[in-house]
C-alpha cells in the first residue's frame, strides 16, 4: 500500500487537487500528516493578554462548523447535524499562550476519529486531507473564495460517488476558511499572523468581498393574447397594465407610443378593459428586463380586426 507523507501546505493542496481530478489517487494509499499540518497558529498584536475574545471566538467556530461538515459527509454522505458525542469526537483545542494573543487551534483530535470512521481507504482519506486542508494550508496561499466555492460546488453536481464527496469536503473546507477570515477581519488587532503569513485587514476583507453581479439586462418580445387590466390616460401618454396570458407574465404600466396608434383606437382599448373581464386582446409587447424585473415596456403592435369583431 503507498504511503503519502505531508509534511507542507503546497503537498496538501496538490493531493486536494489530484483527488478533485481522479479520487483514485487515494484508493491504495495510507497518508501520514505531520504535525505541523495538523494545528493552526495565530498570532494577534494590539491590545491583548492571553485572551480570546468574541471576535476571534467566532471565527474559529466557522473552523469548527466545518469539521462537522467534514465528520458527517464522511458518516452520512450529506451534511446533517451531529449529535452531542459526533461533536466533541472532533472539537478543536485552542491553547492561549500569554502576553500577546497567540493562538494554537490543534487538529489531532479530529484527524485521529476521521482516521477511523471507515475501513474503507479511500474515505479515511478524504476525511483526514480535508482536516489538514482545512488547517494547513489556511494563510499559506490567498484564494478567490467565491470562484473556488463555485467550481468545487459544480464538480460536486457533475460527479457521483467518492469523487462527489471529495467535491464537496473540500467546498465545506473553502465556506469554513472563508467565513473564518470574513469574522476575524472585524477584529481590531494591529497585526495578525496566520500560520506564520502576516496578513491585513483590508487583504482579508478583499478575499471574501461577494462580487457584484452584474445584473443581465435584455429585451424580452411577448407576442399572443394579453388580457388587459387597467388603461392610464396621462399628460405625458397613455399606459396599460396586461397579463399575457400564456406566460402567464404581468406586465405593468405598458407605454402606447404617442402617435404610434390612431388616438381613435384607443376605445377599443378602453373596451378591452371593461374592469378586467373584457375580451382578451392579441398584442406584442417588448419588455426591458433587468435582474429578471420588468422595467419599461411598450406595445409594438395589436391586432385591431379582432377587436372590431369582438364588438
Amino acid at each position: 500500500m503507498n504511503t503519502i507523507k505531508l509534511e507542507r501546505p503546497e503537498q496538501v493542496e496538490a493531493l486536494i487537487e489530484a483527488a478533485l481530478k481522479d479520487v483514485s489517487v487515494l484508493e491504495e494509499a495510507t497518508i501520514e500528516i505531520s504535525p505541523s499540518l495538523r494545528r493552526m497558529n495565530l498570532h494577534l498584536e494590539g491590545d491583548y493578554d492571553a485572551t480570546i475574545t468574541p471576535t476571534v471566538m467566532r471565527s474559529l467556530l466557522a473552523i469548527q462548523d466545518s469539521l462537522y461538515d467534514i465528520y458527517s459527509l464522511e458518516k452520512y454522505g450529506h451534511r446533517r447535524r451531529l449529535s452531542q458525542d459526533e461533536r466533541e469526537s472532533v472539537e478543536l483545542v485552542a491553547a492561549v499562550k500569554p502576553g500577546t494573543t497567540s493562538i494554537d487551534v490543534l487538529l489531532d483530535k479530529a484527524v485521529e476519529v476521521l482516521s477511523h470512521m471507515s475501513g474503507d481507504q479511500v474515505l479515511v482519506g478524504i476525511g483526514i486531507l480535508s482536516g489538514a486542508y482545512l488547517i494547513g494550508v489556511l494563510g499559506t496561499k490567498a484564494f478567490d473564495y467565491f470562484q473556488k466555492v463555485a467550481e468545487t460546488k459544480q464538480r460536486a453536481a457533475e460527479t457521483t460517488g467518492y469523487q462527489q464527496l471529495v467535491a464537496s469536503s473540500v467546498t465545506a473546507v473553502l465556506e469554513g476558511q472563508k467565513e473564518f477570515l470574513k469574522t476575524i477581519a472585524k477584529e481590531p488587532f494591529q497585526s495578525l499572523k496566520i500560520n506564520g503569513t502576516t496578513v491585513d485587514r483590508d487583504g482579508l476583507k478583499a478575499l471574501v468581498k461577494t462580487p457584484r453581479q452584474k445584473k443581465e439586462e435584455s429585451d424580452e418580445v411577448y407576442r399572443g393574447l394579453f388580457r388587459i387590466t387597467r388603461i392610464y390616460i396621462e399628460e405625458d401618454g397613455t399606459f396599460i397594465d396586461a397579463i399575457h396570458i400564456e406566460s402567464k407574465t404581468t406586465i405593468p404600466y405598458i407605454n402606447i407610443l404617442k402617435d404610434y396608434i390612431p388616438a381613435g383606437d384607443y376605445q377599443w382599448l378602453k373596451d378591452a378593459v371593461r374592469d378586467g373581464k373584457g375580451q382578451p386582446v392579441m398584442m406584442t409587447v417588448v419588455a426591458h428586463e433587468k435582474a429578471e424585473k420588468i422595467e419599461h415596456a411598450y406595445l409594438q403592435s395589436f391586432d385591431k380586426q379582432e377587436l372590431e369583431s369582438e364588438n
